[in-house]
């Protein structure tokens, strides 16, 4: 099945570039001004337009996850580094909910790796209220922990956030469970 005129075909190319291979990049540096909705402002069926080729990119690709990973600064470890990377270059988002006096632990600087400074004080609470608030725009599809706590308390509030759930996950574990949810 073929994209329609405009909307998923270059993130199609980099996609299959990267299947070949390839590494894709962005530019921190590079500034290009994208003036919203003029080459399609005058199409009628404009987002009908954007709908198809977002089913057509998601039934190849599969859809992008949201990955929360809170770390209170107990947990910060090669293996942190390790999924950060990994969720990235797989074409998904990692979200990071972090204390304030922990040490980023992520070696490389992504588009897709994020994250949010939390006062230590009410950390597991605020990070709560931070998932569950981003339910209506951006919604996380798999929260990690490896707090054993907060792990408890995630999976209480599953019902408000929605998201599935994993402590401690091995590399593979979360790959398989992202995987999941993309395809679904």
């Amino acid at each position: 099945m073929r994209y329609h005129l405009g909307y998923f075909d270059d993130t199609d190319y980099c996609k299959r570039a990267q299947a070949l291979g390839f590494r894709t990049a962005r530019s921190k540096g590079s500034y290009v001004y994208h003036k919203e909705n003029t080459t399609f402002r005058n199409l009628s069926d404009n987002n009908k337009l954007f709908k198809d080729n977002e089913r057509i990119f998601f039934e190849r690709w599969g859809r992008p996850v949201r990955v929360g990973y809170i770390l209170d600064g107990s947990s910060a470890s090669s293996s942190v580094d390790e999924i950060a990377i990994s969720v990235a270059r797989s074409g998904h988002q990692i979200l990071f909910l972090m204390n304030r006096s922990s040490k980023w632990p992520v070696s490389i600087d992504h588009y897709d790796i994020r994250r949010i400074y939390i006062p230590r004080i009410f950390f597991s609470i605020i990070s709560l209220y931070k998932i569950i608030k981003r339910k209506k725009k951006k919604k996380m599809d798999v929260i990690i922990t490896d707090n054993d706590l907060m792990h408890k308390i995630l999976n209480l509030s599953r019902p408000l956030h929605e998201a599935e759930v994993l402590m401690k996950p091995s590399l593979e574990t979360l790959n398989s469970a992202i995987n999941k949810i993309s395809k679904s």
